[in-house]
């Protein structure tokens, strides 16, 4: 090669790389070495081979659950007239903007987000019913949680008392009479 194109490979150029670096053929030559040197009776080799087969058979469940529900959806969606796929869009920017006024109010009100889909509703009236149920039940709780501390703790809080009354000073304590001019 070249100086002008040195590190440039041209299409003609064979590259050649390593299938292993020296560090993963000795740790994988290693490897086979241990498993060569472990014997199994023949009801461990049942036991794993059980193992490997219910495992197997959980994660085939799962995707062939995830595959029928998409399948499924797919069918039902084809089989939906012009209109019908119309409202399916609707109802579901209806929701999706539901949850971003409800997140919108929530973040006002000094709520968490996590709160969302339980205050979020299409109805604005009932969104922000719900935001005010939300936020007195967190007051009730709150309340309910310090008051419990409250009388466990060995310094009570007195609420009901009225202020004391100012000591009866002599004549004149804290007016201009006794000073002299």
């Amino acid at each position: 090669m070249s100086e002008e194109n040195k590190g440039v490979v041209k299409a003609t150029e064979p590259v050649v790389t390593p299938d292993v670096t020296p560090e993963v053929k000795d740790a994988t030559s290693s490897a086979e070495a241990g498993n060569a040197k472990v014997d199994f009776t023949p009801e461990q080799n049942a036991k794993i081979e059980e193992i490997i087969a219910k495992r197997t058979e959980k994660v085939l469940e799962k995707a062939n659950k995830e595959a029928d529900f998409k399948r499924s959806e797919a069918e039902r969606l084809a089989t939906l007239s012009e209109q019908e796929k119309f409202e399916e869009q609707r109802k579901s920017f209806a929701n999706k903007e539901a949850k971003f006024n409800a997140l919108n109010k929530l973040s006002e009100e000094g709520l968490s987000n996590k709160f969302v889909d339980m205050v979020a509703n299409t109805d604005n009236d009932k969104m922000l019913e719900n935001i005010a149920g939300l936020k007195s039940y967190i007051a009730e709780q709150i309340e309910k949680g310090v008051t419990g501390k409250l009388a466990n703790s060995p310094k009570q809080v007195i609420a009901d008392t009225k202020p004391a009354k100012p000591e009866k000073k002599e004549w004149g304590a804290g007016t201009n009479k006794n000073l002299r001019y």
